[in-house]
């Protein structure tokens, strides 16, 4: 065995955390420290969190919380913890949100409605545990037809990969009001809804619906929403993305609007597993 709070070969971690970085986390991030938020891209996360400082004690003690796992499923666990983000689920405001070249200027300093909302969801990120945050409204640069291609394929991952996922019901006071609430009647909100693993509910001040750590787990909440949506409480607590049960899935989409025609598509591929060539206005 190395000694303790050795550091181990920079292959051994370094090649695990570009495959995280790179596959399985957005483009761009919101980095909350003491110091602010700041929007950073994926090689600011090498210098942030430099995987070869990592030690054979940080591994040994994961082995012990993961026992019958590989050493590089050991390694995955703990870089994934490390990379832990939050995810805001929201309506876009009509008032003007926070775009991702006026937040690269200017960082979170704004006036309007979306960078209040913005300043908000990363306080809440950060009090529950999260130095990362993602937010489609500023993490994509939608002038890279790259980048937003990237974006709309990994959408469904990108939320499934999140530590928890922040839902903003801006008309909601609690959970007797949440029914009326329009982020049920949008079309990406479906997949924001199914693919996390951990859910939290804030009403229109950000007061969280519920005293639950994951909502997911609060049967009085998910039974009101699977009376909204249509979706039972199985494929709520835990979906499966694919090509089973079809017609389901299409029905749960059918009262569901977006602003894009494109978007109806779009915003499904994750739910079905499948890839489309992203082409808006043709």
């Amino acid at each position: 065995m190395a000694p303790p709070m050795s550091q181990l070969s920079n292959s051994d971690v370094a090649g695990v955390f570009y495959d995280h970085v790179f596959n399985h986390m957005p483009a761009h991030l919101l980095h909350i420290d003491n110091s602010g938020v700041r929007l950073i891209n994926r090689d600011d996360l090498h210098h942030i969190y430099r995987p070869e400082h990592a030690t054979e004690e940080e591994i040994a003690l994961q082995t012990v919380k993961l026992p019958n796992r590989t050493r590089e499923e050991v390694i995955r666990n703990l870089v994934a913890q490390k990379l832990q983000y939050a995810i805001l689920s929201h309506r876009w405001s009509l008032g003007g949100e926070a775009t991702f070249q006026r937040v690269k200027e200017n960082g979170l300093e704004g006036d309007s409605p979306g960078y209040a909302k913005l300043r908000k969801f990363c306080d809440t990120a950060g009090k529950l545990g999260c130095k990362l945050a993602w937010a489609d409204t500023c993490c994509i640069d939608k002038t890279s037809s790259a980048e937003l291609d990237e974006a709309i394929r990994s959408m469904f991952k990108w939320y499934r990969n999140s530590a928890i996922c922040t839902v903003l019901l801006t008309e909601a006071t609690g959970q007797s009001s949440i029914q009326d609430d329009p982020w049920f009647k949008r079309g990406w909100t479906l997949q924001e809804l199914l693919a996390p693993a951990k859910i939290k509910f804030y009403g229109s001040d950000w007061s969280p619906l519920t005293t639950f750590s994951n909502d997911k787990q609060n049967t009085d909440i998910m039974h009101i929403i699977s009376e909204i949506t249509g979706i039972d409480r199985g494929n709520l607590h835990y979906f499966s993305p694919g090509l089973l049960n079809v017609r389901e899935k299409m029905l749960w989409a059918s009262t569901r609007k977006t602003t894009r025609v494109e978007d109806v598509a779009y915003s499904l591929l994750g739910i079905f597993d499948i890839n489309m060539s992203i082409a808006y206005g043709e």
